[in-house]
């Protein structure tokens, strides 16, 4: 049997939603490199990642060619994948000649991952992604990234249309910008940029010495700690920045550069370290999730940061915090 009828009968049986953290299903290992095209092979594993498979390698790792390394190991693919919501994605739209199958998963940090799939044997495909397949607003902006390209497509709304070829996939992250390609927000993580990639600036940070930590794309936008928390897990955004402030309203938005690489809140001076979400529930004001908390400091690998030109790379899943846009 093939992947794809093992996708399709998880379909029938409606597995996906079994899923959810400790408790994943397990349509088999991976074929990729094994035999099929590169196209096939990306995607498998982009469907494998969407419903939160284990990502077994099935192949010979010893004698593996770098196209099918590069497939394994597409950082922001399995970070999907990895997602700690842990909810898996599900088809929402089949053609009715059965040929072309969106699928969609929503992720921690409020976005959503796509899969646009053209099954046809031979036609490349234009397909379709609508704001109703991800719950959004039609006229509610959205950034399209797609993550075998690495790259920002643009600001889009009402649907995204992408060419599909043949057996192929575009895989997509959708994250709701609501009016502004930078503003208060949540954060999420993506794939590190060099300067002159397509907003490469929302990606730039700038540690000032008021202690602050801005966005280079705008610099009245600051790392602020939701509602002043100083117990584990709280929601950090981006917000506007208000330094001097009396009380807490100046000490939520003031951190410390560590030499152990670690970043701490002026909330609770050395004890409380910027790190990855681990949990659900640190809605912000808008009711949305951020990539990025507040906890007890432990020295963790979630907890320790790369500030290199401007990028704040962290050190668990080697990606950059990026900002989006406002609520």
């Amino acid at each position: 049997h093939s992947w794809t009828c093992i996708l399709e009968a998880n379909v029938i049986f409606d597995s996906m939603r079994y899923a959810g953290p400790g408790h994943y299903i397990m349509p088999d290992m991976l074929e990729v490199g094994n035999g099929m095209t590169t196209t096939e092979d990306i995607s498998h594993f982009s469907l494998w990642a969407m419903i939160a498979a284990p990502l077994i390698a099935g192949n010979d790792l010893r004698t593996m060619s770098n196209t099918t390394l590069a497939i394994l190991t597409n950082a922001e693919v399995i970070a999907v994948n990895q997602d700690p919501m842990g909810k898996a994605g599900r088809r929402v739209a089949l053609s009715a000649d059965n040929t072309t199958e969106v699928w969609v998963r929503q992720l921690y940090d409020g976005s959503y991952a796509a899969v646009l799939f053209n099954k046809d044997d031979t036609r490349e495909q234009n397909m379709t992604l609508l704001w109703k397949h991800v719950g959004l607003p039609p006229d509610h902006p959205a950034l399209i990234r797609d993550l075998w390209k690495h790259l920002d497509v643009g600001q889009f709304t009402e649907h995204y249309t992408a060419l599909v070829p043949s057996h192929g996939v575009v895989m997509l992250r959708v994250m709701e910008t609501k009016g502004g390609l930078v503003g208060p927000g949540p954060l999420v993580f993506t794939l590190c940029t060099q300067e002159g990639d397509a907003d490469h600036i929302r990606q730039v940070w700038r540690a000032n010495s008021d202690h602050t930590i801005r966005s280079a794309a705008s610099s009245d936008l600051c790392l602020d700690v939701y509602d002043c928390k100083t117990t584990q897990l709280g929601n950090v955004q981006l917000y506007e920045c208000h330094p001097g402030q009396q009380g807490c309203g100046s000490k939520n938005q003031e951190w410390t550069f560590q030499s152990n690489g670690t970043i701490t809140s002026a909330l609770e001076p050395g004890h409380l370290c910027l790190s990855t979400a681990q949990q659900e529930g640190l809605s912000n004001l808008s009711g949305e999730m951020s990539a990025v908390q507040t906890e007890q400091c432990s020295g963790m690998t979630s907890q320790v940061w790369d500030f290199t030109d401007g990028l704040l790379r962290n050190s668990k899943n080697g990606l950059c915090l990026t900002a989006l846009g406002g609520y």
